[in-house]
């Protein structure tokens, strides 16, 4: 996988391989090539971590105390 972003003053390139399997990408655009990924997903990805089975976790409400 190869990610490219800027950083304020030049770009940034990561680049990063496995060394058995493949990475797992849901929005995947075959037509220009490219997988679109959230901050959470990359993390995730970057992490090893399968994102179709974490979930974030649910916003507390806290109206009931005062």
């Amino acid at each position: 996988m190869k990610l490219l972003y800027w950083d304020k003053n030049g770009f940034v390139l990561i680049y990063k391989r496995l060394e058995k399997g493949r990475f797992k990408i849901i929005k995947y655009d075959e037509n220009m090539d490219v997988a679109t990924l959230d901050n959470k997903q990359l993390s995730w990805l970057l992490a090893g971590l399968d994102y179709d089975l974490m979930a974030q976790n649910k916003a507390l409400d806290y109206s009931g105390f005062y």
